[in-house]
């Protein structure tokens, strides 16, 4: 008869070779020595210097879309090309520090605030190195994502101002597979994720000329293309409160829509998240404070009213908590 100890031991051995093989595996796999602030560097570089052509989805609160991006480096100038595949026809294009959206003509994006969808979209603003005293940082094991080998990166904050952050970075290149922001209860705010991706030089040029359709309006992101931006202009209104290790990527007077109204925009970063403050002058109906959230994105409004100008309405826009919105745009002040 065959001992209960030697039954345990039967049983039990498969599991105890498949523990030592993962261990084994993980001492000598080179990705296992990196640190995740070596794979954080990675994926910035990923970001800015690999020729990629891929399918993604997004999904943040009640919208949910898939796109098309394609990224290449053409002789030595940074290419994007990303393409809305569900709903609203829409097209991003950039070439170098130039970005124009087209769209049909009454696309509703085609507004203050209006954002591209994911973490693509966020692509386009500088990026910063993200500090380890903002975030607790650890790896978080392997997945598999578009049918790639995946490095997940855990990124949890430290204070409840900013949000919590999941990543999964291709094992050989680093590039952002997917992503999920969480708030501090842990819920889901937002996901993008891969279906499919080609990753390499073998990317053809041809795959970054838009398509738009007939009529379409070309609205220009970037000064090079038209938007009326006043360089010279001193920035007078200011944020007396951000989120620390937020630092300040762009800021700069411009003719936002085009009316002839001067628009005061600023952009932060840490690295990860953004977000933007828009001042500009009061309408000429009373405005109410406002708050609304879809997905991870917050818009807030707020009026401010300095003794030295006129009433003028602040809006806050980003991937941030809503109190942390609400209070950077009761921060906001003029100084001459």
């Amino acid at each position: 008869m065959i001992s209960a100890q030697r039954l345990f031991h039967a049983a039990v051995l498969p599991w105890l070779l498949a523990a030592s093989a993962v261990t084994s595996y993980a001492q000598s796999d080179p990705s296992q020595r990196k640190t995740p602030e070596q794979w954080l560097k990675a994926m910035h570089a990923a970001f800015d210097e690999l020729g990629y052509d891929g399918v993604f989805m997004y999904r943040g609160g009640s919208e949910f879309a898939t796109l098309r991006i394609v990224h290449l480096n053409v002789d030595g100038v940074k290419r994007v090309r990303l393409v809305q595949l569900n709903g609203v026809p829409r097209e991003v294009i950039r070439r170098g520090d130039h970005v124009v959206r087209m769209a049909p003509p009454d696309d509703e994006r085609l507004r203050l605030g209006g954002a591209t969808p994911g973490p693509w979209g966020r692509s386009f603003a500088p990026r910063f190195e993200v500090a380890e005293q903002h975030y607790r940082i650890h790896i978080d094991g392997e997945d598999r994502i578009a049918g790639r080998r995946a490095v997940q990166i855990m990124l949890r904050p430290w204070t409840e101002d900013r949000f919590g952050h999941r990543l999964w970075l291709d094992h050989d290149t680093g590039l952002l597979l997917r992503s999920e922001l969480h708030d501090a209860r842990g819920d889901n705010l937002e996901v993008f994720q891969f279906a499919s991706v080609v990753i390499g030089d073998d990317i053809s040029e041809s795959s970054l000329e838009p398509e738009p359709g007939e009529g379409w309006v070309h609205e220009p992101l970037t000064s090079e293309h038209g938007v009326e931006r006043s360089a010279d202009a001193p920035i007078r209104w200011h944020a007396g409160w951000v989120p620390d290790g937020f630092v300040m990527a762009d800021a700069e007077v411009c003719d936002l829509r085009g009316s002839g109204e001067a628009v005061t925009a600023m952009m932060w970063s840490d690295g990860l998240a953004a977000f933007h403050v828009f001042v500009e002058s009061t309408p000429d109906s009373p405005v109410p404070d406002l708050v609304s959230r879809n997905g991870a994105t917050v818009v807030v409004t707020h009026v401010v009213k300095p003794t030295q100008v006129d009433p003028h309405l602040v809006t806050v826009v980003g991937e941030v908590p809503t109190d942390t919105a609400s209070r950077i745009a009761r921060s906001v002040y003029y100084q001459d």
